[in-house]
């Protein structure tokens, strides 16, 4: 199965993510917590770069959130219609709320690869070793 067919099938219920110990209250506020929020990657059969035969690569399934548990989304939503081999989505691409703090330092969530794992560069050309 092809790493793009992964992600459709990878599912996870909110309750899950929010009721199991990847959420932390923190004791210092009532209000604000620690909470792994799932991305989902929507619209891959309509990426460009899927119709010219790349491979959808996905380096975060989650990013761990903190702020007031009202404003933190149930899950992200990252839409790859119309996206090109040069596409790479990172943490700052995310809309965040207001008051929430990303807690990881990773800034790639995905990209677009070879069939071979070559990363592709803004010419549509295929560089580098394959990202390990």
């Amino acid at each position: 199965m092809e790493n793009q067919d992964a992600t459709e099938n990878i599912e996870m219920s909110d309750e899950y993510v929010r009721n199991s110990a990847d959420v932390l209250i923190d004791s210092s506020t009532d209000e604000c917590v620690m909470v792994k929020v799932p991305i989902k990657y929507m619209n891959k059969s309509k990426s460009i770069a899927i119709k010219k035969g790349a491979v959808f690569n996905v380096v975060k399934y989650y990013i761990n959130i903190y702020g007031p548990e009202e404003l933190i989304p149930k899950r992200f939503e990252v839409d790859l219609a119309d996206t090109d081999v040069s596409y790479r989505y990172s943490l700052g691409d995310l809309l965040l709320p207001e008051g929430a703090q990303v807690l990881q330092s990773d800034l790639l969530l995905c990209d677009f690869r070879t069939k071979h794992g070559k990363r592709f560069d803004k010419n549509n050309e295929s560089y580098g070793a394959p990202h390990i």
